[in-house]
């Protein structure tokens, strides 16, 4: 049997203590998410610090609530949803150029979220689904339902800039 780890452990670019007080499921799980949220926060705001503020406010929030998200039905979902609002904070108007903001102002929440994470960041159906905490099934019905609505300016909707 090994002995436990001593000294810092790595956590997604950071170095965290190994007694920091959060859960071990807690920091799983955002070692798992951070890269993500980066870039989808990122791609949002167009603006690395912006993002950079928008996820740490994430984190921030889901570390305090965390037991109420464990029991949660869908943590992912969740989380999901708490990073959203963090970075509709910060966003502040801007948003990467080439997201075409008019475009996405004709989407709902989720479904200009599935189109980001999907087509432009260029995650899998599967990837973006887990995610955002919902079905495979219902991210491609987003993004069908978004190309519908963008068939004025299906550029979004293919991934091209």
């Amino acid at each position: 049997m090994n002995a436990p780890r001593s000294g810092p452990v790595r956590v997604s670019g950071s170095l965290a203590a190994p007694h920091t007080g959060l859960p071990l499921d807690y920091q799983a799980f955002r070692q798992m998410t951070q890269r993500a949220y980066l870039r989808y926060a990122r791609a949002r705001t167009g603006d690395s610090a912006t993002a950079e503020r928008s996820v740490h406010a994430a984190f921030g929030e889901l570390s305090k609530r965390w037991a109420e998200v464990l029991r949660s039905s869908c943590p992912a979902a969740v989380a999901w949803d708490i990073l959203s609002r963090a970075v509709a904070t910060h966003e502040d108007g801007r948003v990467d150029p080439r997201l075409q903001r008019g475009a996405l102002l004709r989407l709902t929440g989720p479904q200009a979220d599935a189109v980001l994470l999907h087509r432009q960041l260029r995650l899998t159906a599967a990837e973006a689904a887990d995610l955002m905490g919902i079905r495979t099934s219902s991210l491609r019905a987003l993004l069908r339902t978004a190309e519908r609505a963008l068939r004025v300016n299906p550029s979004l909707c293919d991934g091209s800039p």
